[in-house]
Order: C-alpha cells, then structure tokens, then sequence
C-alpha cells in the first residue's frame, strides 16, 4: 500500500464574462493558467455552486490536489457568477482537463533546475589504502583518491576479480536465525561448520560468520 504520496496544491476560480466563461488553476508555487471558453449561458433553477466545486476538486491521478487555500485565506474554489448559471458536468470536467494539462506544460517551462557546482577539496582521506571494496571503477574515481592521500587504491571486483573475495556482508545471520549463535544465544551448532547456500542452479556460496563484528559474509565457492 501507499505510504506516501507528494501532490502540488491547486486552486481554482470559474467566472462569467461576456461571451461565456474563464476558468484559472493557480498552485502553490504560483504557476497560473487561465483559459477563456465560448459558451451560451443558461440560468439553473438549483443551485449549482457546491456541484461546481465537487468536479473542479476531481482531480484523480493528477499532480495536483485541492487541499486548504494557498494564501491561507478565502476559498481554494472560487466561483465569481454574476447569476447561477447551470453547466454540465461533463463540460466542467472536459474544461478541468484542459487547465490541468496547460498547467503541467506551464510547470516544465518555468522549472529551473539546482546544480551544484564541484569545488575541490584538499582533506585527507580516512584510510590510505582502499580494496575492491571501495568500489574504484574509473579514473575519474581513482584520481579523487590518490588527491587526497590514497597511497593504494585497488580497483573494484567487477574491474579485476579478487580471490576468495567476499560477495556479500550481511548483519542478517543464519545462525543467529536457527539459535545457534554462540555469542548471544549459547546454542550447541548441531552440525559442523562451513556452511553453504545453494542456487537453484547448483552454484554453492560459503558462509564465513565475524561474530566480532557481528556479520555474516558470503563467499564464492
């Protein structure tokens, strides 16, 4: 299920002009777009403001989501008619759609994008020596080392295999999971040590236990 989800906040305002009706998505980072459509007027003989505001708010699996007032004051559906005109659902919806997709376009043309700008360093790099486990794949990489005081610096496993390297470093541990670890548990180990995990396609992977560091590791056969 859904643990989060980021919508952008809208706002909305429907109004009458002269020849029909304009309709205005705002968000919350002021991004506005107003479209202006022809449309003969009729007058309803309900009221219509609260079924106007319920599809203007229908917003599904949009960006956006009407959710509180942007300025903090009025409403975040505005409805400025100079009578209560009656307008189709379908039609409100199809003008909903319209302003959305403006707004999107509107959003990608004035999005301006953070760079960052790379300023040297000079500090000292923790340890002078690095294995394939500091994961060097290119130059670019193994020049940043050795600029900050990397004496040796191994390439990665991928670049040149390293034997009996470990694969993996888990703090999940089978022996831990079973009972059986002597530190924490005192279990008797039930059957003599090393232990393998065994693909389906009959690779074999052997199992190391640091219980110093409290890690499994995993070796290729």
């Amino acid at each position: 299920r859904k643990s989060s989800e980021r919508k952008i906040r809208v706002c909305w305002e429907l109004a009458d002009t002269a020849f029909g009706f304009r309709l205005t998505i705002t968000d919350e980072d002021d991004n506005r777009m107003t479209l202006s459509f022809p449309y003969s007027k009729e007058e309803a003989r309900t009221p219509q403001a609260d079924n106007l505001r319920a599809q203007l708010a229908k917003l599904g699996n949009t960006p956006f989501e009407v959710g509180g007032t942007l300025s903090g004051e009025g409403s975040d559906i505005e409805l400025n008619f100079s009578r209560n005109w009656f307008l189709p659902a379908s039609v409100v919806a199809d003008w909903r759609r319209q302003a959305v997709d403006k707004l999107v376009s509107v959003r990608r043309i004035n999005y301006r994008r953070e760079t960052a700008v790379w300023k040297s360093t000079k500090h000292a790099f923790p340890t002078t020596s690095l294995t394939y486990l500091g994961n060097v794949m290119n130059n670019a990489a193994r020049n940043f080392y050795l600029a900050h005081g990397v004496s040796s610096v191994a390439p990665a496993y991928e670049a040149q295999a390293v034997p009996d390297a470990a694969l993996m470093f888990c703090k999940h541990c089978l022996r831990f999971s079973m009972g059986w670890c002597p530190t924490h548990q005192k279990g008797r180990l039930p059957y003599r040590e090393p232990y393998y995990l065994v693909g389906t396609d009959g690779k074999r992977f052997k199992l190391a236990f640091d219980c110093k560091n409290c890690q499994m590791k995993v070796y290729a056969e």
